[in-house]
């Protein structure tokens, strides 16, 4: 690729711009893209809050020194709403936290004892050794 890069320049630098005119004059402005690249360490690193998740969307552990713990989440809940949105499945939730950056303050809805608590979780990278 960078061969390829340095053979165009040359190309470009030898060729008779004399007789044309520049080709910038007549090329179209270059737009931006419509939505910006992903940051390289958002996409290569996963997030978490530090929960394990069981049939029909109950807690079944909250991990020690995790954003989920520190935000009171305790094992035994039932995940309700992430962002006010029903959570349907475990496996789509867990896809969405994984997705976020990590230090992404989420408000998420819980059910504790036939009571929905709401909490703020701040999102961190998932330390490879969980």
């Amino acid at each position: 690729m960078h061969r390829a890069f340095v053979a165009l320049v040359i190309v470009a630098a030898c060729s008779d711009s004399a007789s044309k005119p520049p080709a910038a004059a007549s090329a179209p402005p270059i737009s931006k893209p419509a939505t910006p690249a992903p940051d390289a360490a958002i996409a290569t690193v996963d997030s978490w809050i530090g929960i394990r998740i069981e049939r029909d969307l109950w807690i079944s552990k909250v991990f020690d020194a995790t954003p989920a713990k520190q935000a009171g989440v305790l094992a035994g809940d039932r995940l309700v709403a992430l962002y006010g949105e029903p959570i349907e499945s475990a496996r789509e939730f867990m896809a969405q936290i994984r997705r976020m950056p990590s230090g992404a303050t989420i408000p998420l809805t819980v059910e504790r004892r036939g009571e929905e608590l709401k909490l703020s979780i701040t999102t961190e990278a998932r330390p490879p050794t969980r």
